[in-house]
Formats: C-alpha cells, sequence, structure tokens
C-alpha cells in the first residue's frame, strides 16, 4: 500500500530548512564583521565577547536594546563604526588596555551609560562616540589622546565636570555641545583651537579658562551659554568669530583683547545682561548684528581704527544713552542704531559719506538732546526734533540744521519692518543755544 503525500505539510519543513540557513548565513556575516553568536539570540541582558576577536565591527550590536552590560577581553583591539549605537539600556561596558581606536558614533545614544573610563591605549575617538549619552555623569579622557572629535560628546547633558588632559591640542566642533549639566571647565595650555559650537548650549556653564595658547575660537563656540558670567578672552586670539558668544544672557561684561582685529558677526548677539564692553583700538570692523539686542548696554566707546560697522550691529540696544562715531568711519549701514530708544546723544563725523536710511530707524528724537550731524544727513533724523547747535559742539551753525518729517502714521522701523515714506521739510537755522520745541 503506497503511503499518501500530503504537499502541504511536506512544504513545512523545507521553510524551516530555509529559514535555519538564513539565519546561519546572517549569524556569519556579523562574525565577519567582528559581531558574534549573541547578537542573534533575544531575551539576552549580558555580553562577553570571545578573546577569539580581536574587534568589534561596524554596527555589531546596533539598536540591541536588550543589553544591559558587556564584557570585552583583552584580545580587541578596536571598537567599530556604531558598534554599540542605539543600546539605550547598555549600563556599564570595560574597555580594556588593548583597544586603541573607537569608532564614530561607537555608543551614540547609550542613554543608559552612567561612566566610562578610556582606558591610555586608546589614541583616537571618532566623530560621535558618545553623543547622546545623557545618563553619562563622569568621563576619565587619557592623555593619549591629542583631539575631541566632532560632536564626540554631544548631548551629554547629565556631564558636570570634565578633566581635558594636556595632550589634547584641538577641541572638535560641537565636542561638549548640548552638555547643560556642566559647570565649570579648564582648558589646557595644549589647546590651541576650539571648535564651531564647541560648548554650544552649554547653559550650566559658570566660568571657563581660556589659555593664551588658544588662537581660534570657532563660530557659536559658546552660543547659548546663559549661565556663563565672565569670560577672559587671551592675547592669543586675533578674532572674534560669528556668533562666538552669542545669547550668553548671563554676561555681564567682558574685554576685548588688543590682539583681536575683527568682531564677527552676532558675536555678542541677545547678550541682555551686558552692561559694558571694551573694544581696542586693534579692531577695525564690526560685524553685522555683532551686539544686536544687547538691551543692558548703557555705552560703548568704538575707536578710530574701526572702518565699517555693519547692519544692526547695535540694533535694539534700548540702554545705550550717547554713541559717537569716530572719524575712521565712512559709512554706517541699515538698522545699525534703530530701536535704541534710550538714545540721547548722537555724535557723527563729517568723514560718514553714507548712513542707510534705516539706521537711526526707531529713534524717538525728542528725547535726543545732544544731535550733532552733518546737513546732509538731516532728514534721518527729524521725526520733528531739532538739530541743536551749541558752542561747545560746533564750528559752523550753517552746517546744522532743523528739519522735520511729515509721516501719517508713526515709524519704529526694523530689519522685517516696512519703512513708511516720508517727506523732508526745511526748517529756519536756529540761533547757537536756541531750543525749538514742534511739540509745544
Amino acid at each position: 500500500m503506497k503511503t499518501k503525500y500530503n504537499k502541504r505539510k511536506s512544504k513545512k519543513p523545507f521553510r524551516k530548512t530555509k529559514k535555519l540557513h538564513k539565519s546561519i548565513r546572517k549569524t556569519r556575516k556579523r562574525k565577519q564583521r567582528g559581531g558574534n553568536l549573541f547578537s542573534y539570540l533575544r531575551g539576552y541582558k549580558s555580553i562577553t565577547i570571545p578573546i577569539t576577536q580581536t574587534s568589534i565591527g561596524d554596527l555589531a550590536y546596533i539598536n540591541q536594546k536588550k543589553i544591559i552590560s558587556v564584557v570585552i577581553p583583552n584580545s580587541v583591539t578596536s571598537i567599530g563604526v556604531g558598534a554599540f549605537a542605539g543600546c539605550s539600556r547598555l549600563k556599564t561596558i570595560v574597555i580594556p588596555d588593548s583597544v586603541t581606536s573607537i569608532g564614530r558614533d561607537a555608543f551614540e545614544g547609550c542613554s543608559g551609560l552612567t561612566s566610562i573610563e578610556i582606558p591610555g591605549s586608546v589614541t583616537s575617538i571618532g566623530e560621535r562616540a558618545f553623543q547622546g549619552c545623557s545618563g553619562l555623569t563622569s568621563i576619565v579622557i587619557p592623555p593619549s589622546l591629542t583631539s575631541i572629535g566632532d560632536y564626540a560628546f554631544y548631548g551629554c547633558s547629565g556631564l558636570t565636570s570634565i578633566n581635558i588632559p594636556d595632550s589634547i591640542t584641538r577641541i572638535g566642533d560641537f565636542g561638549f555641545g548640548g552638555c547643560s549639566g556642566l559647570t565649570s571647565i579648564i582648558i589646557p595650555n595644549s589647546v590651541t583651537s576650539i571648535g564651531n559650537g564647541a560648548f554650544y548650549s552649554c547653559s550650566g556653564l559658570t566660568s571657563i579658562e581660556i589659555p593664551n595658547s588658544v588662537t581660534s575660537i570657532g563660530n557659536g563656540a559658546f552660543y547659548s551659554c546663559s549661565g556663563l558670567t565672565s569670560i577672559n578672552i587671551p592675547d592669543s586670539v586675533t578674532s572674534i568669530s560669528i556668533g562666538a558668544f552669542n545669547s550668553c544672557s548671563g554676561l555681564t561684561s567682558i574685554t576685548i583683547p588688543n590682539s583681536v582685529t575683527s568682531i564677527g558677526n552676532e558675536a555678542f548677539r541677545d547678550c541682555t545682561g551686558l552692561t559694558s564692553i571694551t573694544i581696542p583700538n586693534s579692531v577695525t570692523s564690526i560685524g553685522n548684528e555683532a551686539f544686536y539686542a544687547c538691551t543692558g548696554l548703557t555705552d560703548i566707546i568704538i575707536p578710530n581704527s574701526v572702518t565699517s560697522i555693519g547692519h544692526s550691529a547695535f540694533y535694539r540696544c534700548s540702554g545705550l544713552t550717547s554713541i559717537i562715531i569716530p572719524d575712521s568711519v565712512t559709512s554706517i549701514g541699515y538698522y545699525v542704531f534703530a530701536r535704541c530708544s534710550g538714545l540721547t546723544s548722537i555724535i557723527i563725523p563729517d568723514s560718514v559719506t553714507w548712513i542707510g536710511d534705516t539706521a537711526f530707524a526707531g529713534i524717538p528724537m525728542i528725547n535726543v538732546l545732544n544731535l550733532i550731524v552733518p546737513e546732509r544727513f538731516h532728514h534721518l533724523f527729524s521725526d520733528g526734533q531739532p538739530v541743536v547747535p551749541t558752542e561747545a559742539n560746533i564750528e559752523n551753525p550753517n552746517d546744522y540744521v532743523y528739519t522735520s518729517i511729515s509721516t501719517d502714521t508713526p515709524n519704529m522701523g526694523g530689519p522685517d519692518d516696512q519703512l513708511t515714506e516720508a517727506t523732508a521739510v526745511q526748517e529756519p537755522i536756529p540761533t547757537v543755544g536756541q531750543i525749538i520745541n514742534p511739540y509745544s
């Protein structure tokens, strides 16, 4: 008697065999790039890397969220790219002295890690190696390292302090960005450059020491370090880059050394706590929006070395009471002093050949008691307030005339505002010392 052949049932064993072969192939591939058999098992919590392995390959344990601890043997010399990335529950890992390199993204997103010690054998840490390790409270950086890679510790908000060894020469872009728990940091004399956004949004940082070895501070290096109250810029720095101290609202004063020749765009923008600043004679240019909305600034002296002032440089510095433009300046851009509503004294020399028509927009000229400007610019300062010459500040009264502007609506001006059209009307020249009040 012949046995009946069930086609439907016969396929199941073959399907299982097919899946098994597929799993074996995946395991072999994983082992080839430095993974191990455990990476395909489910429900595990601890992993011990076999002593036969010399490296942990790229993406070996990526997003294995059940891993809690890892033991790496002395046979391993390198940890590959993204090896433990996304292992959010990983709490402990011991890196042996045999490891010489940690690849980029190696522990990215391991938010469960609380501490890690990098051995002295490690000579390089890749970009974003510990990015997003928000639970990390302490880390030991060995003297074998010469640089901190870009985004290496970005978003490690749990870090409260860190010791940078004397071997480090460069702090990479956003190296410690988003480390909001950091309260203080000492940069060693070995460091020559601080990268872009190196301490971006380190809001808990109250003090920092920059050594004389540093020659460049990157764009936005201390952006939004709102807890920073003071900072010493060394003589070795030649320029303050774009947004270097943007939104450092806790800064109250800062001294720029004589070595600095330029202040970059938005360098001190929104530093609302800044009450005084000294600009040295070495500075030749002040960038766009350099002191934008520094509402606490009461006075500032622009030295004779400055030849250009960028647009909106002092926009909305409502605490400023007086401004004297030096003879070295030939042009004043748009919105430079717009909405500086506290100004009572404005002095512009004859060297200035051009002023943007919104440079002084939004200033209540009735409050300006001392206004000295060349006649060709009177239409920019005449919302009804007279230009009053005095014996002390004018040689030729005929150079200064009272003008007024008639407008349908008051114009406050601003970088995003549409200015209303106005018609300048010349009025009789007042006598020396005479005050004309058009509002009486």
